[in-house]
């Protein structure tokens, strides 16, 4: 009798576990399906690949396009869904490929406009649906022929960038920058352009003049970049540097010097606090407009650098405020703060 009991409960409990299994598989297939339903930048592993020196393909000693493409099955295998490049646009290289000379064209170091072509084609053959594009939107390089002719006065360019007249002039007669903005890389963001005889803005190095965003035309040149590569296949954009798209209008004001710099030196960047030169209000119209022309393709992303430098902005208050105003789905943020500095939950 015992052991009729014992084979009894045996049985009992397998049966229990047999259909506990079912209902877990069942549940995980449910989900497996409801998570396929999913935008694809919710439910793959996006990738950062800086072309330069991922793989180089023709033995140049500079990374490539046909260097990735030949790693593709790779990346499958490694169960990468998104691939995001750093910035392929063509570039004279002072600052790696972020100083864009041409928005629309493919940097020769790194290959050809069919190289970019056979890449999406690969990895979008492979399963994986995404190949997104790293974009710099701000700044330009001062040899992109919209500098170029900005700094001649041809229009419809001259306003394309960030003039100004100097100040005055010092004792040696060497023209004033208006103001004492800094750039990041260190001492002044004024620039002067004999050719112009004016400054221009740069907030990076002197060969990356900042666009005038509040230039319509400069917005639509922009949103034409956006449309020629999602005409071309791109899945999204990873934009850099957004919170450096305006500065205020008045340049005549100075910027304070930071509370509690982290430095002595006049001329390092985080010598003064930076409320004039990012984080405006207008940036957001922008970023509007460049949501609303991915919108009008199918499953686009658009993946925003959102972090500040400051310790007071950086806070994340000013942040937060301007995530109420812009709904997530529209830009997704690319925020380290969001991990480094928010240590309660009531501030998320």
């Amino acid at each position: 009798m015992a052991s009729k009991r014992c084979f009894g409960i045996f049985f009992f409990l397998l049966f229990l576990i047999i259909i506990g299994v079912t209902i877990i598989c069942i549940i995980a297939k449910d989900g497996i399906k409801h998570q396929e339903t999913y935008p694809f930048w919710q439910r793959t592993i996006v990738y950062q690949v800086y072309p330069r020196s991922f793989c180089d393909h023709d033995g140049d000693g500079t990374g490539d396009l046909q260097g990735i493409l030949s790693k593709a099955d790779y990346l499958k295998e490694l169960g990468v869904g998104t691939v995001w490049l750093s910035p392929i646009f063509s570039s004279p290289m002072a600052d790696f490929g972020y100083d864009v000379s041409n928005f629309t064209a493919v940097e020769p170091l790194f290959g050809t406009m069919d190289d970019f072509d056979a890449l999406r084609a690969a990895l979008h053959d492979r399963g994986e649906p995404a190949a997104g594009v790293g974009l710099r939107a701000e700044p330009s390089s001062d040899e992109h022929e919209w500098f170029v002719k900005s700094r001649r006065r041809e229009e419809p360019y001259t306003d394309y960038y960030i003039w100004a007249d100097p100040k005055g002039f010092d004792e040696a007669g060497q023209p004033i920058p208006p103001n004492n903005w800094l750039s990041v890389f260190r001492g002044s963001a004024w620039a002067w352009a004999e050719e112009r005889q004016q400054f221009y803005f740069h907030q990076f190095l002197a060969k990356q003049p900042d666009l005038n965003y509040r230039n319509q035309r400069v917005r639509e040149e922009m949103m034409q970049v956006l449309r020629f590569w999602l005409d071309r296949g791109a899945d999204g954009f990873r934009v850099d540097a957004v919170k450096f798209l305006f500065e205020v209008e008045d340049i005549n004001q100075n910027e304070s010097i930071a509370i509690d710099p982290e430095t002595d030196d006049p001329l390092d960047y985080y010598y003064l606090n930076h409320t004039l030169t990012i984080n405006q209000p207008e940036t957001l119209e922008v970023v509007r407009e460049w949501r609303d022309i991915l919108d009008q393709y199918s499953d686009r992303v658009m993946i925003g650098n959102e972090g500040t430098i400051d310790d007071d902005i950086a806070s994340g208050d000013e942040l937060l405020r301007q995530r109420q105003r812009f709904p997530l789905e529209r830009l997704s943020p690319f925020n380290f703060l969001l991990i480094d500095r928010f240590h309660n939950r009531k501030r998320l």
